[in-house]
C-alpha cells in the first residue's frame, strides 16, 4: 500500500480525512488518484460535495483537485489546518 485516506459518507455530503501518501511516493500523482476516487465514491453513495480540513503545507493539492477555502485557518494537532470543500458534478 503506497497511500490511503478515510471517506465519512453521509447523505449529500462526504468528509474526508487522513490522506496519506508514503513519503517517498509523493509527487507521482498518487494523491490525486485517491482523491479522484474519493469523488467517485461520493458521487455513486449520492453526496454533492465532499470537505475535509486540509494541512496548509498542502493547500496546493486540493486546489488542484477543485477543493476551495472554507473559513480561517486553526491548527489542529499543533498543524495549521483550513477547512476545505468541494461541489461535486
Amino acid at each position: 500500500m503506497i497511500g490511503t485516506c478515510r471517506l465519512l459518507l453521509g447523505g449529500r455530503l462526504s468528509r474526508l480525512g487522513r490522506l496519506a501518501v508514503e513519503p517517498e511516493e509523493r509527487g507521482r500523482g498518487v494523491a490525486g488518484a485517491i482523491l479522484r476516487e474519493a469523488d467517485r465514491v461520493s458521487l455513486a453513495q449520492g453526496a454533492e460535495r465532499i470537505a475535509l480540513h486540509a494541512q496548509t503545507y498542502a493547500l496546493a493539492l486540493y486546489e488542484r483537485q477543485g477543493y476551495l477555502e472554507r473559513g480561517r485557518r486553526f491548527m489542529e494537532e499543533g498543524i495549521e489546518h483550513v477547512a476545505m470543500e468541494k461541489v461535486l458534478a
